[in-house]
């Protein structure tokens, strides 16, 4: 082997004279390094043992503070996030992108709020000391009151938007009443909300029967849906819908005709100009004039033997009714006139509980008589 061959050979590792390496010496220092290191251990073993960490206790302050920003409440949420950003400045603490966050949600609730509180300013008619509204504009139900008037029914029923005006100004609509739903756990579903909420509306209108508009007057009854339901809300609005001919120029109850009388308000003795039973009110007149019907009698049906078997809402049905309605009647007509025989020729007849009435629990029955012929001029009760 030559020389030169020697000198191009690697030198073998540990010899005398050795400066050859392995491929990983990157890795490893040599005897002079670690002596310039004041050390006789291996770096690449000291290296291997990690440096302690230190991990960042979270703000309880900056999470109450984003908790309370995102349900909306803003001054907790403020209060929260200004003890948040103190102590995490003192403690060394995280927390401060949460007491942002808490803040930024207050932020958005109080521009949905402002929002709101404009858009309900902007929607809320103009009123008068008194409480009557004195200028025409654009609303929703919930901001009006009962009393006021509005046009803006559609074919059926509202549209979002009505237009709250003055009584006096011609209008199809005007709010009645305003009332509560049953409280309760136990969801009604949306047919049993809507069958209550129109019963206790019903009720509230029963003074409208002695309008002079009766007959053109609709019941429209606005209530909360189920997520609302569920939410506890249980306030209702009743309104009373016309659809005559021509438009309203006054509020309902100027249209009152105090000598009208409707069931409910009929009593044994009273005497009326006509009554056909399929009116629900009749005009009353005194008995010392004349006058073509008189009530000589009054029952309820339950006094008959008439109940039902199931809901106390189930009518029994016309045919049903009828005949205990007939047979009370002439039972307490042979009663009546046994005493005192009318003077003319008298025809028996009834007004008795419909279904509708039947639903509302109204089950009196009206014994009337009228003349065969002509009018009468006097009580048949001989009063």
């Amino acid at each position: 082997m030559s020389a030169d061959d020697d000198a191009a050979r690697p030198p073998v590792s540990g010899g005398a004279g050795s400066v050859w390496a392995p491929p990983d010496a990157a890795l490893t220092e040599t005897s002079a390094e670690r002596a310039a290191h004041g050390t006789g251990e291996n770096p690449a073993s000291s290296a291997a043992t990690p440096e302690p960490v230190f991990w960042q206790r979270t703000n309880g302050w900056a999470k109450g503070a984003l908790a309370a920003g995102l349900f909306g409440l803003v001054p907790f949420a403020v209060g929260f996030a200004i003890a948040a950003f103190v102590q995490t400045g003192r403690r060394d603490e995280k927390g401060r992108g949460m007491a942002v966050g808490g803040l930024a949600a207050s932020v958005a609730w109080i521009l949905v709020g402002t929002v709101v509180i404009a858009a309900g300013a902007l929607l809320s008619p103009e009123r008068d000391e008194a409480g009557h509204i004195t200028k025409s504009g654009k609303t929703v139900l919930s901001q009006l009151k009962v009393g006021d008037c509005f046009t803006g029914f559609g074919k059926d029923e509202t549209q979002v938007l009505v237009t709250a005006l003055p009584c006096t100004r011609p209008h199809d609509g005007e709010i009645v009443a305003e009332a509560m739903l049953s409280e309760g756990g136990i969801s009604p579903g949306e047919e049993g909300m809507e069958a209550e909420a129109t019963k206790i509306c019903t009720d509230r209108l029963e003074f409208l029967l002695k309008s002079r508009y009766y007959k053109d007057l609709q019941i429209y009854v606005e209530k909360p849906d189920m997520a609302a339901w569920e939410n506890g809300d249980r306030h209702i609005t009743c309104a009373m819908r016309y659809t005559g001919a021509e438009a309203l120029t006054a509020p309902l109850a100027t249209t009152i005709d105090q000598d009208l009388k409707a069931l409910r308000d009929v009593d044994v003795g009273d005497c009326f100009a006509e009554w056909e039973v399929i009116d629900p009110v009749a005009q009353s007149v005194p008995c010392t004039g004349p006058h073509k019907v008189e009530v000589y009698a009054m029952f309820y049906l339950s006094e008959e033997g008439l109940v039902t078997s199931g809901s106390p809402w189930e009518y029994p049905g016309r045919k049903v009714v009828g005949k205990y309605a007939a047979a009370g009647c002439d039972k307490r007509a042979d009663k009546v006139f046994a005493k005192n025989p009318p003077p003319v020729d008298l025809e028996n007849y009834f007004w008795a509980p419909s279904s509708r009435d039947w639903y509302f629990s109204q089950q009196k029955v009206v014994c009337l008589v009228q003349p065969a012929h002509g009018t009468l001029k006097k009580s048949v009760l001989g009063k």
